[in-house]
């Protein structure tokens, strides 16, 4: 007699996909309910023309496999000084799949407090609902860097979050400098954050942003202080991290 088990389990597992599915598509579309004018906004910006296979396309995006680009002396803040090609660039939501594809880069997982990569349906979820605020760092026209900061809350007190993902595995130190510098000077002299205490989480192994980060203000949390306690609770941050604050 042939066993049917292992079929029937394969036929709970897809019925349960199914359903997971259908809730996350349900979400989405219940956002796009909600950021209608956000959403018309986008299409009216468009950079390609939608037509009767537009729905296809979408569908096309969504399931297509996710691009995953492989890809202070003072002689050196003198030249910082001079250089007048650094500018930057508002992330606006046009560039929702490029953000993803840099999210989901090796060199910037590898560095982030989840390293997972992040699938499309899950990221257009988060797009619309989170209130992170991005900037593109270029040089020229060349896109270097993405800053990113988040505001968190824990016992009813803001805490800023700061955060970068680079475009390319390797870029030049003085790129490099020049942005962190960017957005230090950003976030520090804001009257806007004035008032908000900010967290710095730094991967352990990444030695050279903790060799930089009394520079830039940055003064380590005792792992049993109680904010960082309830940081870590909140960003599920593993004991690999350091926390700072500033």
């Amino acid at each position: 007699m042939i066993s049917t088990e292992g079929e029937s389990h394969s036929t709970v597992e897809n019925f349960y996909f199914f359903v997971f599915f259908f809730l996350k598509i349900s979400e989405l579309i219940d956002i796009f309910q909600q950021k209608k004018e956000r959403i018309k906004m986008m299409i009216d910006n468009r950079e390609f023309d939608v037509d009767d296979n537009g729905k296809k396309r979408i569908v096309d995006e969504i399931f297509k496999k996710s691009k995953v680009l492989n890809n202070f002396n003072k002689k050196k803040l003198k030249y910082l000084k001079k250089e007048k090609k650094y500018k930057i660039e508002e992330v606006k939501d046009k560039f929702i799949n490029e953000y993803l594809n840099i999210r989901n880069n090796s060199v910037n997982r590898l560095q982030s407090i989840n390293k997972k990569i992040i699938n499309k349906i899950d990221h257009y979820i988060w797009w619309f609902r989170n209130d992170r605020k991005s900037i593109i760092f270029k040089k020229g026209n060349e896109k270097l860097m993405i800053f990113f900061h988040d505001i968190i809350k824990i016992d009813n007190k803001e805490f800023l979050v700061p955060g970068w993902y680079t475009f390319k595995k390797k870029i030049s130190f003085l790129d490099l400098m020049a942005g962190i510098n960017f957005q230090y000077k950003l976030l520090t002299k804001s009257k806007k954050f004035k008032n908000v205490p900010q967290i710095g989480i730094i991967n352990k192994n990444n030695k050279s942003m903790i060799e930089l980060a009394p520079k830039l203000k940055w003064k380590p949390l005792n792992k049993k202080d109680k904010i960082a306690i309830e940081i870590r609770k909140k960003i599920k941050i593993e004991n690999k991290f350091m926390i700072y604050t500033r």
